[in-house]
């Protein structure tokens, strides 16, 4: 098969475990921001901009600049249902990274393997449907370890600068 071939199966393969992946990791997150002791406290976070550090300002600061670009309203609710949106992408590229992963060092189905085993964690689902860091913790592990495969195979100063 053609370099080119291979490229648009890839990209295909990334695109549909993406989709598939926030879909699922969307269903069913639209319970109340209460719940989940941390989102009041998140929330109020954003709203004061006193962020008190104990959580990683990645997601919250993502979060923020979604809310911020959909116009929405100072609503509790809304921005966890932000929040719950940014995760659940965070969890989604993640997969997909840690299947790229697969796919540089078993191809296809080495791919398939760790795409299907990374998207039906049970503990990666739940994170997904909460406004919590461990997704976006995930996604910069993910791109770390996809970034070393990629210099350790060839160990230019462009793959060191990604790394």
């Amino acid at each position: 098969m053609s370099h080119r071939g291979k490229n648009v199966i890839l990209l295909t393969f990334c695109a549909s475990l993406f989709a598939s992946c926030l879909f699922v990791f969307t269903q069913h997150n639209t319970f109340p921001y209460y719940c989940h002791h941390d989102e009041p406290l998140k929330v109020k976070q954003l709203f004061t901009r006193d962020f008190n550090f104990n959580h990683p300002q990645l997601l919250l600061l993502t979060t923020d600049l979604v809310r911020r670009g959909r116009g929405q309203r100072d609503s509790y609710q809304q921005v966890v249902m932000s929040g719950r949106w940014v995760s659940a992408t965070f969890a989604a590229a993640s997969v997909v990274l840690l299947a790229l992963l697969g796919w540089r060092a078993f191809g296809l189905l080495g791919a398939w393997c760790v795409g299907l085993s990374v998207a039906v964690c049970p503990i990666l689902g739940l994170t997904a449907h909460f406004l919590k860091e461990d997704t976006a913790l995930l996604l910069g592990l993910s791109a770390s370890l996809l970034a070393l495969a990629l210099w350790h195979e060839r160990p230019t100063s462009r793959q060191l600068i990604w790394l």
